[in-house]
């Protein structure tokens, strides 16, 4: 007689969280990319001074450079499964959502396109993120 585990088999939503690991990724190439701009290149980065948050250029994109680095390696350790993946993945996106936000007067599209992944990485981790274990 063989007992029943508490241990789950994975559906096939567990994919999301492989997609949310891969968006991860990418995010935090675009993020570096944007930083290397912003820090070697200021003047093709920002438009005009009528944004409406002011900040060094510089500065804004050696935390780019910063925060991508920390969602590449979030995204590659939340292919893992690992707790505090996920819980770093929640934290780290949140952060880019709101340096999106800030961007957004400056390039409104590429903001709110990078809001939405954002959501759609933040909803894989919240509800299906537990299925990538083992």
């Amino acid at each position: 007689m063989t007992q029943q585990s508490d241990y789950k088999k994975p559906t096939a939503w567990v994919g999301f969280v492989v997609l949310a690991s891969v968006l991860l990724c990418i995010s935090g190439a675009f993020n570096i990319i944007t930083g290397l701009v912003a820090v070697f290149n200021d003047h093709i980065y920002v438009k005009g001074s009528s944004l409406t948050v002011g900040l060094d250029v510089t500065g804004w994109g050696w935390f780019h450079i910063f925060l991508g680095i920390v969602l590449f390696a979030t995204g590659l350790a939340l292919y893992t499964g690992a707790t505090w993946a996920r819980v770093t993945a929640i934290i780290v996106v949140s952060v880019n959502m709101v340096t999106q936000l800030m961007e957004m007067p400056a390039y409104p599209l590429w903001s709110l396109v990078i809001v939405a992944v954002d959501l759609l990485v933040i909803w894989a981790v919240i509800v299906h993120g537990d299925e990538i274990r083992d």
